[in-house]
Formats: structure tokens, C-alpha cells, sequence
């Protein structure tokens, strides 16, 4: 039979991972003869090498969507609407890049591989390119006719809320009723921007190709501006650690329950109900359950638009799509996130095994002043919360004066990348 998706190995990844480990401890990436280094000078490959590549590749295509993803938001701030689209779809490449990685599977200059179970590259049939075979790839992932689900990460086993993995409350919501896997549909709907023929696509190719005041677009105010950091920062909530981002992991489960409420056909209060039963059986306090039931019966129009513009799929025309390409993407790398974080936690591959890394990454991106480099990255949420203060008490609609006062301020809420180190948990 020709090698197809469900060929694809996570485990292998993970045991590569491990062996990677011995590389992170000497501050490299790759052993020193690694013929594919740089990748895009692959042949056929070699299998020790190139399944090394591709597990470290899992944490640096990563790193390169959220780094996309921060000039995204700075191109929001400043209007730059082509920008941000463009900018955005190559932050959605590089999520799917990731997570495909995390389960084996791999595009690179025009060849498509998956990792098998014994560790061994194996071509598939595919011939795309790289934008059309990542698209292909995620959604074949998608797919329970492409995919089998073996050796594969479970999507819902790595996003936690209250320390409590997404697929045990929706377990304890379904009951035995749990035959479908609802996580992929969303997987696919947040790398839509990839996909060959889709109108997002031809409006990418605009944002990338066409003059940009040529393109009809709504141009944020100040006021909206400021709207769109204040609601983006205040729901990234890592306080909780071990890769929680708390508000955005909530609206994810919402997505998920329900999804569950229109397969199983339920009414408001049936809905109620199997949410009060899921509540009662899941380890929270009273306080808790209270919280989780007014947020999750809450309907779609109550819902921030900003969260409405990661679940609807955009048109042609529509004039911010630019920051829906925004939202799709950030829901898609947030995945990825969770995915990676697993794979190092899973091999203790720790923040001193990885400081090479993020040492020069705060150094080259100004993350933080180098001579008071933080022990605990979450200590970083505190020059957020200061930078929002900044823009939230200078009042001006003028977009001059904003950009010229609060530059500082919109540096440092343009880094994305603090996301990046939370969600790893490091």
C-alpha cells in the first residue's frame, strides 16, 4: 500500500526529541554534521538526520509563526492592513508547519515526508508545494477518513482548564454519546487561510500581491485600537502556568461543548443540563461550576466579536479580514503551542536544557532588559498590564500623537512572543 498520513508517527517524534536533548545541552539545534543544515538543501533523506531536523523543527517553526504573528499586531497598530494580512497567513504556515511536525509529518522544499513508527522518512504520494501540501496535510489530519487517529497527538488532552485536560470535560459532557472528535473541525478552521482555492486565499494574494490602498479596508481609531490590545492582552492570562492562557483556552471549550450541543440536537435547557452534570463531576469548587456554567451557556451573538472572528469563516469582501487572518491565526499557533509543550514536558527537556535558545531570542527581540533577565517568564505579564495602563490613560483620537507618545507601550504589547514562552511552560 503507497505511505499515506496514517503512516505518520507522534511517538517517533517523541523519542527523537529526547535524543535532541543531547544537542540542546551543547547549544545546538542539530548535531554539527546534520546534512540538513540548512534544510532547503535536502536530497533524498537520510534518516538520522532528517528526523532529527524535523523534531527540532517542531519548536522553531513555532517560534518563527509567533514572531510573523508579532509584526501582525504591530501592523495593526499602525494600519498597515496588507501587512497584517500577509504577515498573519505566514504566522497560520507556521503553526501548521508545527503541529504537522509534532505528528510526524513534513514539508520542505517542495517534497512531502511522514516519520514512520520506527523512526524512518518515508515520501508520500503528495507533489504539492509548500503552502498547498501543508494545507492538504491539515486537513487530511482533519479528516477521519484520512487519518486514523494512531500515533497521533490527541488535541484534546493538551489544553488545560483548572488542570483539567479539554477531553475530560468534554467526556464527562458526552458521556457515552462521545464517538466523534470535535477538535479537528477547528484545526481546520483555523488554518483555512492555507487552503488553495478558499476566497481567504485570493484576498491573502491580495494583501501580498496588490497595491494596498487599492484594497477596501476599515481602518481601526485610536479607540479601536485600543479596544483590540486591551481585549487580545486581558484574556491572555498565564497566571495559572503550566501553559494555561486561561480566558482564550475558555472560548476554545466553549467552541467545543458547543459543537456537542448541535451534533447531539440539544435545546437550552437540555444543553443546561448536561453542563450542570459535567460540572458536578469534574474536580472544581462551587465558585468554579458557577462560572463555567454562566460562560458556557452563553450564546454565539454574546460572545466578543473578536472570538465570533475566529469561528465564522471570513468573505472576499469583507473589509477586516485582515484581523480575522489575525484571530485564525493566533487560535491555530495557541494549538501548536500546547502541542510542543507536551512533547518537551513528556522528554523533561527543560528551560536551563533550552536557555540557548531563549536566551538569544529575549537578546535579539528586546523581550527584556539583558541585565535583568527574568527567572520566571511569567514576570514578563507585568510590563503587559503596565504598557495597557500607558494606552488606556492617554486620551487622544489623534493617530499621530498615539504613535508618537505610546511607542514604547506598543513595542512591548506587540510581543507575541512572550506568549510563546508561557504556553511552553518553561
Amino acid at each position: 500500500m503507497p505511505i499515506s498520513i496514517n503512516d505518520s508517527s507522534y511517538s517517533a517524534i517523541d523519542r527523537q526529541i529526547q535524543r535532541n536533548k543531547r544537542n540542546f545541552v551543547n547549544s545546538l539545534w542539530l548535531c554539527r554534521n546534520n546534512r540538513y543544515c540548512p534544510p532547503l538543501e535536502m536530497s533524498d533523506p537520510n534518516s538520522t538526520h532528517y528526523v532529527e531536523y524535523v523534531a527540532s523543527s517542531t519548536l522553531l517553526h513555532l517560534c518563527d509563526g509567533w514572531k510573523y504573528l508579532e509584526q501582525a499586531l504591530v501592523a495593526i497598530a499602525n494600519n498597515s492592513v496588507g501587512i497584517c494580512g500577509h504577515l498573519s497567513y505566514y504566522a497560520e504556515l507556521r503553526a501548521a508547519m508545527s503541529f504537522l511536525a509534532v505528528n510526524g509529518l513534513v514539508t520542505c522544499n517542495g517534497k512531502n515526508y511522514v516519520i514512520t513508527r520506527q523512526g524512518k522518512p518515508r515520501k508520500l504520494p503528495l507533489t504539492k508545494k509548500t503552502h498547498h501540501a501543508v494545507w492538504q496535510l491539515l486537513a487530511d489530519f482533519a479528516n477521519p477518513r484520512k487519518n486514523n487517529g494512531v500515533d497521533k497527538i490527541d488535541i484534546g488532552s493538551i489544553i488545560y482548564l483548572d488542570r483539567i485536560p479539554l477531553s475530560d470535560w468534554i467526556d464527562a459532557f458526552c458521556g457515552s454519546q462521545h464517538t466523534y472528535n470535535v477538535f479537528p473541525k477547528y484545526l481546520k478552521a483555523w488554518g483555512i487561510d492555507l487552503k488553495k482555492y478558499n476566497s481567504d486565499r485570493n484576498q491573502r494574494n491580495k494583501y501580498s500581491y496588490a497595491p494596498c490602498d487599492l484594497i477596501k479596508s476599515h481602518f481601526l481609531s485610536v479607540g479601536e485600537i485600543k479596544d483590540f490590545l486591551n481585549f487580545f492582552w486581558e484574556n491572555v492570562d498565564p497566571s495559572l502556568g503550566n501553559g494555561s492562557l486561561n480566558k482564550f483556552d475558555e472560548y476554545i471549550l466553549w467552541l467545543m461543548l458547543n459543537e456537542w450541543k448541535q451534533i447531539l440536537g440539544l435545546g437550552k435547557a437540555d444543553f443546561e443540563k448536561k453542563i450542570d452534570f459535567m460540572l458536578s463531576y469534574l474536580s472544581l469548587s462551587e465558585i468554579k461550576r458557577r462560572y463555567y456554567k454562566d460562560f458556557l451557556i452563553q450564546e454565539k451573538n454574546q460572545l466578543p466579536q473578536f472570538i465570533i472572528r475566529g469561528i465564522e469563516p471570513s468573505t472576499n469582501q469583507s473589509q477586516d479580514l485582515y484581523i480575522d487572518m489575525f484571530v485564525r491565526a493566533f487560535f491555530l499557533l495557541r494549538l501548536a503551542t500546547a502541542a510542543v509543550r507536551i512533547l518537551l514536558q513528556r522528554n523533561k527537556i527543560s528551560r536551563s536544557d533550552l536557555s540557548f535558545w531563549w536566551s538569544q531570542l529575549g537578546k535579539q527581540n528586546g523581550l527584556w532588559d539583558i541585565a535583568c533577565v527574568p527567572t520566571d517568564f511569567l514576570d514578563l505579564r507585568a510590563n503587559i498590564d503596565d504598557a495597557l495602563l500607558d494606552i488606556n490613560t492617554f486620551d487622544t483620537e489623534d493617530n499621530y500623537s498615539f504613535l508618537q507618545k505610546e511607542a514604547a507601550a506598543l513595542q512591548t504589547l506587540s510581543k507575541t512572543q512572550y506568549i510563546l514562552l508561557w504556553g511552553l511552560a518553561l
